[in-house]
């Protein structure tokens, strides 16, 4: 005798992939976080190529602007305006000057007078500006 009314006991072998990709996506974020940390190429050890250049960049001299506190530009230890100095690169830039600028600012100066003359050689083509500091007394 079958019994109509009998409930079916079937087995749910259905998987919930939620919680799987959850623990993926933190592995994943995980690998990212961690894999610059891990590849460190300051340890890779290579023989450059040595060249004989007889007009190289790199060993020309920087040049040195220096601000005080009070707001006055030097160049080459000359006051001059920012107008001047400006003047005095683009002509050195145009006899093939791409070297390093360097400014020396007075730690008091305010901020933005040192931001505003970083833009001011910025927008005139000049990309490769340094900051100087001073090395603690140890």
């Amino acid at each position: 005798m079958r019994r109509f009314f009998a409930p079916k006991k079937e087995f749910i072998s259905e998987i919930n992939v939620t919680p799987f990709v959850d623990v993926l996506l933190i592995l994943v974020v995980i690998l990212l976080v961690t894999l610059p940390v891990l590849v460190n190429t300051a340890d890779v050890k290579i023989n450059l190529p040595k060249t004989a250049l007889k007009d190289d960049q790199a060993t020309k001299e920087p040049i040195i602007l220096s601000m005080n506190t009070v707001g006055e530009y030097f160049y080459e230890n000359k006051k001059m305006s920012t107008a001047e100095i400006l003047e005095k690169l683009l002509e050195r830039k145009k006899k093939g000057f791409s070297g390093v600028i360097v400014i020396r600012s007075d730690k008091d100066l305010p901020y933005g007078k040192v931001v505003s003359f970083l833009a001011l050689l910025k927008n005139n083509g000049f990309d490769r500006i340094g900051l100087t500091i001073e090395k603690p007394n140890a």
